[in-house]
């Protein structure tokens, strides 16, 4: 009976630890999300402010950098997804303002080099199964993905971290497209 109880209580014990839990232990609260952050993404937008557009995507948690205007280029933020496909968002259709409030975003990666394997058939073959983004060839076989989304009429952060997180995907789609040359090759899994 004592064997009983003891296997009992082990096979509790063991129980009890599998979702990392230990017995006797309080686990801590779950972190407070920065009040900043949840603000950015539930805020609604008629436009946006490249200083909008940085909170955006530092609230969801992504690594960027921002780089100044320059010459004709505005400012822009460069980041990434979780697999290391890097690529550039910025504001387009801004007004005159002296903090320019801007109606629309394009999202765009480099390839630098040139991909036998993404042919002008293939590459069109890819774009029919992509959702919301085109894959471009330049006229030197350097390619990239391309999105514009529009930030007028009441958009929120949460909306525009939809938008860029399906940016992700279909980047990383485009990398293992460029890779296989199979226009139906999915991303690699986090």
């Amino acid at each position: 009976m004592k064997r009983l109880i003891a296997a009992l209580l082990l096979t509790g014990v063991a129980y009890a630890q599998q979702d990392g839990t230990r017995i006797g232990v309080e686990t801590p609260p779950a972190p407070t999300p920065d009040p900043a952050a949840a603000e950015a993404l539930a805020k609604t937008y008629d436009g946006m402010t490249i200083d909008d557009l940085e909170a955006i995507i530092k609230a969801d948690g992504y690594g960027y950098e921002r780089h100044p205007a320059e010459g004709d280029n505005a400012p822009y933020i460069s980041t990434g997804t979780a697999n290391g496909v890097t690529y550039d968002v910025w504001l387009t259709e801004c007004d005159k303002s002296p903090v320019p409030r801007c109606v629309g975003l394009t999202a765009q990666t480099y390839y630098f080099k040139e991909s036998p394997k993404v042919t002008l058939k293939a590459l069109n073959e890819w774009n029919v199964n992509a959702w919301s983004v085109s894959g471009v060839i330049y006229g030197d076989g350097q390619s990239s993905v391309v999105m514009n989304v529009g930030l007028n009429g009441g958009v929120n952060g949460a909306w525009l971290v939809a938008r860029l997180r399906n940016f992700n995907f279909w980047a990383e789609a485009y990398r293992a497209f460029w890779n296989s040359g199979d226009p139906k090759a999915v991303p690699p899994e986090n």
